[in-house]
Order: structure tokens, then C-alpha cells, then sequence
């Protein structure tokens, strides 16, 4: 990296909580674009996206179908976006009476993953009625673990991925989804740092620009209210 400085960097970190990382984008001194990631680098422009909205808009949906028990697959906590959808779907259960630490399983962003955390939420004695994956890669893990189970969308339960529109709408039933700019995300990065490089200068940037883009939820065929539950609760009256 010091051997080969370009014009300008638009970074996007596996582990914000790496100090020497941050050391080393400082000791740069070229215009910065942060990739919806938070490094101490006061003059970094940063482009985020909103998470807490997606997350906050999935588990109300679900609430109002009336689930329950809601499970959650997600990345860790040493970058942003994985903090700030725990963070927003501990906040969104809570104010439905619905948080249970049991219901989480946060791990690497990995299909393997996403089917492991899938498996151990479905395997568990009182399994939750719905699932949230929120990376497109655990997504597809999670939809393995479905298939493997025999479990139907949405009759059996109901599910919120996250990835590409299109491909997951011509899933059997469409998904219903996370919805994140991340075409925007790139090209509102790339603005910022030509913007920057057309200053000419490599001195630190002293206003830098912070912009926030939404999430949505995206609802479609896979989630519905909780029909094996009320089977359940059915046979044993």
C-alpha cells in the first residue's frame, strides 16, 4: 500500500476494529472514501447505508403477520453493518416484546454460515416461526438449510433474505428482501472521490462528506403469518 499510493482510495474493511488499519489509511494523506464502514480517519468522506431501516421494517411485517418467535442470522460486530442490524433488531423486538438472545446467530458472512445458524435456530425445542438473514451470502446458506429441513415458505415459515432483486425473485416463492442500494453505494463513492481528486490537493480533507442511503424491506411470496404455529397451538387444544 505504501509502495503503490494512487490517486485516491475508496475502502471497505472486513474489521473496523484493526487500529493499525486506520494508522496505515492516515499516514496515506490521499482523499479517503469510506465504504459504510467507521475508521477513526477524521477526513475520510464516508457513504453509509441506513440498516436500522430495513431491519426495523422486516420485523414490524413479521410482528403484524403475528410471529413470535423471529430468528436472526447475521454478520459480527466488527463492522458497521452488522452492528447496526443487531443493534436495530434487538431495539424492533424489544418494542414488540419479542427479543430472545436464543434467536440470534451471528457469524461470518458465508453460505456456510447462514446454513449453520439456520440449522442450530430451526433444530432448537421451540424453534422460531420466521427467519431475517441479513447478507446476501448467509441468505443463501439459509435457504440450503430450508431446503434440507423440508421446511415449505411460507407454510411451514416464513423468511426476509437479502441480495440480488432480481435472482431472488424468481425463487419458488419469490423472497421477500432486505433491500440495500449497493449500485448507489459504489456510484455515490465514486462521486466523492473524483470530487475530491479534482481539488488537486492531497492534504487532508478538512470538510469531509458523509451520506446516507435507505434500506427497505421488499415484501413478497415467503413470509406470511405463522400457519404451523397455529396448526400447533390447534391440535393441542
Amino acid at each position: 500500500m505504501y509502495e503503490r499510493r494512487g490517486g485516491g482510495l475508496i475502502l471497505s474493511c472486513s474489521d473496523e476494529s484493526d487500529l493499525r488499519l486506520a494508522e496505515i489509511v492516515r499516514e496515506l494523506e490521499i482523499p479517503v472514501v469510506l465504504l459504510d464502514r467507521e475508521l477513526p480517519v477524521a477526513w475520510a468522506h464516508r457513504v453509509l447505508v441506513d440498516h436500522r431501516q430495513g431491519i426495523v421494517e422486516a420485523v414490524d411485517h413479521l410482528a403484524t403477520l403475528g410471529h413470535r418467535r423471529i430468528g436472526f442470522v447475521g454478520g459480527t460486530l466488527v463492522i458497521r453493518p452488522g452492528r447496526e442490524r443487531h443493534q436495530a433488531f434487538k431495539a424492533a423486538t424489544v418494542l414488540h416484546g419479542l427479543w430472545d438472545e436464543q434467536l440470534v446467530q451471528l457469524g461470518p458472512l458465508t453460505p456456510e454460515f447462514g446454513r449453520l445458524g439456520a440449522a442450530t435456530l430451526l433444530s432448537a425445542p421451540d424453534p422460531p416461526t420466521a427467519l431475517i438473514a441479513t447478507d446476501n451470502r448467509q441468505s443463501t446458506g439459509v435457504l440450503l438449510a430450508l431446503v434440507g429441513s423440508g421446511l415449505q415458505m411460507p407454510d411451514d415459515i416464513s423468511f426476509v433474505g437479502c441480495g440480488d432483486v432480481e435472482a431472488l425473485a424468481l425463487h419458488n416463492p419469490p423472497i421477500t428482501i432486505l433491500n440495500r442500494p449497493v449500485e448507489e453505494l459504489g456510484a455515490e463513492a465514486a462521486k466523492l472521490l473524483l470530487a475530491s481528486l479534482a481539488t488537486a490537493t492531497t492534504d487532508p480533507i478538512d470538510r469531509p462528506v458523509t451520506r446516507v442511503l435507505g434500506s427497505h424491506l421488499l415484501i413478497r411470496k415467503s413470509t406470511d403469518f405463522p400457519r404451523r404455529a397455529m396448526r400447533t397451538a390447534g391440535a393441542i387444544r
